[in-house]
């Protein structure tokens, strides 16, 4: 082989092992954003570049069931709800940044009625 050869193939290799690294530790940050609350695979998987399948397994690695949700902080929600409001009322905004925020509005009322109809549910469980 040349020299030229073997140092490529040298830095092909530390590549291949810093890659390795930053997916470990993508997989971590995948794992702290679950257990900080964006119980949602998809926009982690958007967030840190890595697959379903790779985040499913990963969370699991990392002792945390994906598909075992916790139910949304109620008042959190509605916190959230009500600075969107405030913020729609913005006047500073342009039409299409109020229309996004006014779009938002009806898919947390529906988590709302959703959290809401979870907690009844579990209630009557017990």
């Amino acid at each position: 082989m040349s020299e030229t050869r073997d140092k490529l193939t040298h830095r092909a290799e530390e590549l291949r092992d810093q890659r390795a690294s930053v997916a470990d530790q993508l997989k971590d940050v995948a794992a702290e954003l679950w257990r900080d609350g964006l119980e949602n695979v998809r926009e982690i998987g958007r967030l840190t570049g890595l697959s379903r399948t790779t985040l499913y397994a990963a969370l699991r690695e990392r002792g945390i069931e994906p598909t075992a949700r916790v139910v949304p902080d109620l008042g959190r929600l509605e916190q959230h709800l009500a600075n969107i409001r405030t913020q729609a009322a913005d006047a500073d905004l342009t039409p299409e940044q109020r229309a996004k925020l006014k779009q938002a509005i009806p898919k947390i009322e529906a988590q709302i009625s959703e959290v809401r109809a979870q907690t009844a549910d579990r209630a009557a469980e017990k």
